[in-house]
């Protein structure tokens, strides 16, 4: 597999991640501290045409 392939698809379970944590984090309601966010932007970056959806609970 190519780097460029396995680069990318890291990039791609990276947002899938990002993404899972933050509606978890939403969905229960749960606080983030300023260093969990500031390191959550800095993971997503790239990953800006990702939307988060969620449903309370």
């Amino acid at each position: 597999m190519s780097e460029v392939i396995r680069s990318r698809r890291a990039d791609v379970t990276q947002c899938i991640y990002l993404v899972d944590w933050t509606a978890t984090k939403l969905r229960r309601a749960l606080t983030v501290g300023r260093a969990e966010r500031d390191t959550l932007r800095e993971l997503a970056t790239g990953c800006e045409d990702t939307d988060v959806e969620h449903e309370p609970v």
